[in-house]
């Protein structure tokens, strides 16, 4: 075993072990751009070694060799398996490592038993649900699967389901960021005139390259976007993407018309030699921008890039994350990543920015403007701040408007009627004077009008909104704002006020999980010893009393111990219930 490993690694090879106990063939690792995902599935294979011998199944060249060097540094002894390369004697070996385009082939995959694999690691997972990956994983059935994956979600909307039976491991980039595992990153949006991509086409998801190769390739556009990224990058190393070959080479040549020598750019008809010698000037720090065409979005590993610039407008999360993958690991002297992010008019497009990929695939779109604009007015802002920051201010603007909301509506409803139908009243003739009661109800039941209420409403109501407060019941603020969203409202001022934070943390919108623990404890709470059970026709009778003060943690996930005492069961069909569990 690895004993250098991060704790996420550890993270998920336990939970890849767990999974593949409990009877799963295939399970999926996801972990963000530079997190160590090739030493994860090192950790895996070595963990597995007493099963049999492993495959190792990528797609590209770059990552077969990365991979296979690196569990050879841990003494695993690795064959190649790819175009030339043979793997050679296979009972020699621990790991055979290859790339799909080879194995696709009957000729050499046919070479291998269905058996002579106890464990395949598909790298780059996301490609795994493609027909080429689906008939070498068929050949080996009895192997157990590990997909490991930056960005499981796919342009093209195929099942990840179709090639993992379940996620063992999860490590967001967020979290990676916030660990230290991954540096700050920093977005400058820069708005090019002339830039409309509004009649873009989009073609399988995105948008259309033919489309937004014509729409990049105007000479006056290529000069403002070349301009901005030797002004915004200054002397930052920049890997750039663009959008065709075509585009890529312009705008390198672009960018070498303000200053010579400078960038150079990379593509996929690229000689191998050629590029392997660019990349090794760029790392040495010959030149400061690299251009490229899908060429450098996995697999390649360059730690000192410092800026990302996306001249490669995207709909797709999953590409934009691969290509902003490329500068967020950690380099001595290196504080944070700056994204350089091209806008224009997107007309009916919504593009992915990096809000998107550190704020999760379903950011608020309220949270999205807001964390822009705040970046947009402090440039020293990193996105993972300026998101959570928005977070919270937008649950408190709207946890006032809520507020709001609630002491104006009640201006229109008949207070007495209202907690005579929610609360119940309390007969009350205690000499209390209308003016201490009307005072109490100003404190205690904020938005009734006082002057509607007469002596005899107001000295009920309060007596009701007394009796409550004895039996540490929810107010009737709290009632009000659990009723307008809809949910269960009989329970104690400290689970009413647990699933108000919850409510304003959800964007005021009831959660199921939410409406049916409120629903358990608000039955619980309306039960008494000696009456009838009734479930399913049941005439037991309940055996113990509510207690709702023993524990406060009703939304907690897991309970705590306190939450495991049963306090109402039934004498006859065994019915249980806890107090919060």
């Amino acid at each position: 075993m690895i004993s250098t490993l991060w704790p996420h690694q550890v993270a998920a090879a336990d939970a890849v072990d767990a999974e593949l106990a409990r009877g799963v063939r295939s399970t999926l690792v996801v972990h963000a751009t530079g997190t160590g995902k090739t030493t994860t599935g090192t950790e895996i294979v070595l963990r597995r070694r007493p099963q049999g011998r492993a495959l190792w199944l990528a797609h590209r060249e770059e990552l077969v060799r990365q991979g296979a060097a690196r569990m050879r540094a841990h003494g695993l002894t690795v064959g190649i398996e790819m175009a030339d390369e043979h793997a050679g004697e296979v009972e020699r070996l621990d790991v055979v490592a290859g790339t799909v385009q080879t194995l696709a082939g009957d000729r050499r995959r046919e070479r291998f038993a269905a058996d002579a694999f106890a464990t395949v690691i598909v790298d780059e997972a996301h490609h795994a649900p493609a027909r080429t990956y689906r008939t070498i994983l068929d050949h080996f059935p009895h192997a157990r699967v590990v997909g490991i994956t930056a960005t499981p979600d796919r342009g093209d909307k195929v099942a990840m389901a179709r090639a993992f039976e379940s996620v063992a491991h999860v490590y967001a980039i967020r979290d990676a960021i916030r660990d230290g595992y991954l540096c700050p990153v920093r977005q400058r949006a820069i708005h090019v005139e002339g830039l409309d991509l509004s009649r873009v086409r989009t073609t399988a998801g995105d948008l259309n390259e033919g489309d937004l190769e014509a729409v990049l390739l105007d000479p006056d556009l290529l000069q403002a976007v070349a301009g901005a990224i030797v002004d915004a990058a200054g002397s930052r190393k920049t890997m750039i993407f663009g959008v065709t070959v075509a585009h890529a080479h312009a705008l390198a040549a672009a960018l070498n018309g303000y200053e010579p020598e400078s960038a150079r750019a990379c593509d996929g008809g690229t000689e191998t030699e050629i590029r392997r010698s660019t990349l090794a000037s760029f790392a040495a720090g010959k030149f400061r921008r690299l251009v490229n065409c899908a060429l450098w979005t996995e697999g390649f590993d360059e730690p000192s890039i410092e800026c990302v610039a996306v001249v490669r407008p995207t709909k797709s999360r999953a590409l934009y994350t691969q290509m902003v993958g490329r500068g967020t690991r950690i380099h001595p002297g290196k504080r944070d990543l700056l994204i350089l992010d091209f806008q224009g008019n997107a007309g009916r497009h919504s593009l992915a920015c990096p809000i998107d990929i550190l704020g999760g695939a379903d950011v608020d779109p309220a949270v999205k403007a807001k964390a822009s604009r705040a970046m947009a007015e402090r440039p020293g802002l990193d996105v993972l701040t300026a998101i959570e920051q928005a977070t919270r201010e937008l649950a408190e603007e709207r946890r006032r408007r809520m507020l709001d909301l609630a002491s104006y509506r009640a201006v229109d409803v008949d207070p007495f009627e209202l907690v005579d139908a929610t609360l119940g009243v309390v007969a009350a003739d205690d000499g209390t004077s209308y003016e201490a009661n009307l005072a109490y109800l100003k404190r205690h039941a904020p938005g009734l009008q006082a002057d509607r209420i007469k002596p005899t409403q107001a000295a009920q109501l309060a007596a009701t909104l007394r009796q409550r407060a004895a039996d540490g019941r929810a107010t009737f603020a709290q009632v009000r704002c659990l009723q307008r969203a809809g949910l269960p409202y009989e329970v104690d001022r400290a689970t009413a006020s647990e699933a108000i934070d919850a409510l304003a943390a959800n964007g005021w919108k009831p959660t199921e999980e939410l409406r049916a623990r409120l629903a358990q404890f608000a039955e619980i709470l309306g039960m008494g010893e000696g009456e009838r059970c009734g479930r399913g026709g049941c005439d037991g009778k309940i055996l113990a009393a509510a207690s709702p003060e023993s524990c406060t943690c009703f939304l907690g996930n897991p309970p705590c111990s306190a939450c495991t005492t049963t306090i109402l069961e039934c004498s006859d069909c065994g019915w249980s219930a806890t107090d919060r569990a």
